[in-house]
């Protein structure tokens, strides 16, 4: 089983807790610097969700996205939803919806976030 993303981050203390979630101060050895981490919250589907994936003029229900990309009807209510506080960011491992947070590109070597989703076809059929 692969080690948690967090793993390679050394946990220095808590800046804030709240209804949002929780930030904490890591030390990040590889870059050697000290960041802010926020944790995804991960959802499932619950109807009515809308994303409009980077690169699209418009927002479109993700129920209209999942069946234009043919995700099987069994598939669709099993993609993860990625939320930083209540912005959908990104559906599975299909769109990254626009977001003011991806307005800046990140430094080489930087990341703006790093998500660890892996599909399990073989769930799909127990």
């Amino acid at each position: 089983t692969p080690a948690s993303p967090s793993a390679r981050y050394v946990h220095v203390d808590t800046l804030g807790r709240g209804g949002m979630g929780r930030v904490d101060r890591v030390r990040d050895p590889i870059l050697r610097r000290t960041v802010a981490l926020k944790r995804l919250r991960v959802s499932w589907r619950a109807g009515g969700e809308r994303c409009r994936p980077r690169g699209r003029a418009r927002s479109t229900s993700l129920k209209k996205l999942l069946q234009e990309a043919d995700v099987p009807p069994w598939w669709r209510e099993r993609v993860p939803l990625f939320y930083l506080e209540d912005e959908l960011l990104a559906v599975g491992d299909l769109w990254l919806c626009e977001s003011s947070r991806w307005s800046r590109a990140p430094q080489p070597g930087y990341s703006l976030w790093q998500p660890l989703w892996q599909r399990n076809i073989s769930a799909a059929f127990d």
